[in-house]
């Protein structure tokens, strides 16, 4: 195959085969959005009912890449790949094969994701009563826009249940 080089604003034909190398901060993901939205747009392989999937390894990689998509959301699934294996993979067809190995389907605790959203964080703290009391260092500005905050709250929230 040959190699072809690219930027983050480069447009590929829809129905190439691509794999991409770049380091970090080269404009993978920039790229990945675009190229999603490319597709919506213009790849004639797109009934009403025909999705994008997009397999990340991370959470935060899910996250960026939701935020950034804007529009066509409904139609490209994101995910990381346990998550996309248990909901496409296992939790389906999980039954069919459980009487065959001597798995009891019924108690299976499977990886359910309950990681809240940057979007869903900032919501919660623009309405919780308890935000204009905030105060240096921890207001509600702060808690927002500085990565540690968000990150340390995410963590904070997912271990609730």
């Amino acid at each position: 195959m040959p190699i072809t080089t690219i930027t983050s604003e480069t447009i590929i034909d829809t129905e190439e085969h691509f794999r991409i190398f770049a380091g970090p901060g080269a404009g993978k993901t920039h790229w990945l959005v675009n190229h999603m939205r490319h597709l919506l747009q213009s790849s004639n392989k797109f009934g009403a009912t025909k999705k994008i999937a997009c397999i990340t390894y991370t959470n935060v990689a899910v996250e960026t890449i939701v935020k950034r998509l804007q529009f066509g959301a409904d139609r490209i699934e994101v995910s990381t790949i346990h998550a996309f294996l248990y909901s496409n993979v296992i939790k389906p067809y999980i039954g069919s094969i459980a009487e065959e190995f001597g798995f009891n389907a019924i108690k299976m605790d499977g990886h359910e994701e309950h990681r809240a959203s940057r979007s869903k964080i900032t919501e919660w703290l623009d309405e919780h009563p308890g935000a204009p009391n905030l105060r240096n260092p921890y207001t509600l500005n702060q808690l927002k826009a500085l990565p540690y905050f968000m990150t340390g709250l995410a963590n904070w929230l997912s271990t609730i249940d």
